[in-house]
């Protein structure tokens, strides 16, 4: 039912990557408040289940839409790499949550929620940079946007040091259970990787057009 209202309205790409970047904050902030309030897991793992079905739909419009136009607004391999790396970023928090259902956690560590905190405020600025790709101006806001996603995203790689170094000494007698939280660090790591890879291609696509 969802893609069917979607592929009802006529889109174009701005719009397009404007709606899966705001509906990727919704997703970021949700796993967010999933680290925070790991009883409501059921609940807000439909929710960004949903969010995560949404940004599948944005992003196949955008191919569908890129078949469909003779004369497009950025090179198409621009939208192609803008797209897919902005649904790059949803997979990866969809798959933290898929992980932790998986391995039916039951604790979050203090660490663990610091990261969602990081990836909200990653998603925010790269939803901020993809509304400036339209005008094509303000590439200082731009340039200032790349670099507070560069030190968010080393704030991520000291979380992951330190989540590992706890769960290495909180699981060094359960090496089964050690597995689990590395793996979910390393997917939340990999996350703040692919918010950095948007931000990166938008500065790209600001150079080759200014």
């Amino acid at each position: 039912m969802l893609s069917r209202v979607f592929r009802s309205k006529d889109y174009g790409f701005f719009e397009l990557f404007e709606k899966h970047s705001s509906t990727a904050i919704e997703a970021a902030r949700t796993l967010s408040e999933l680290l925070s309030h790991l009883d409501q897991l059921p609940q807000l793992a439909l929710r960004l289940e949903e969010y995560e079905h949404r940004c599948d739909t944005y992003t196949h419009m955008t191919i569908d839409l890129l078949h469909k136009c003779f004369v497009t607004p950025l090179d198409r391999d621009e939208i192609v790499r803008l797209i897919s790396s902005l649904d790059d970023v949803v997979d990866g928090l969809h798959l933290v949550v898929k992980r932790m259902q998986l391995y039916e956690i039951n604790e979050v560590p203090e660490t663990m929620a610091r990261f969602g905190e990081v990836l909200v405020q990653g998603v925010e600025r790269i939803a901020e940079m993809v509304r400036l790709i339209p005008a094509m101006k303000d590439e200082e806001r731009i340039r200032r946007l790349g670099e507070q996603i560069h030190e968010l995203e080393n704030q991520g790689d000291q979380l992951f040091i330190q989540g590992i170094s706890q769960s290495l000494k909180k699981y060094q007698n359960d090496a089964l259970m050690f597995v689990k939280f590395k793996d979910l660090y390393e997917i939340l790591e990999m996350a703040t990787d692919r918010v950095e890879d948007v931000s990166n291609i938008v500065e790209g696509i600001f150079l080759e057009h200014n």
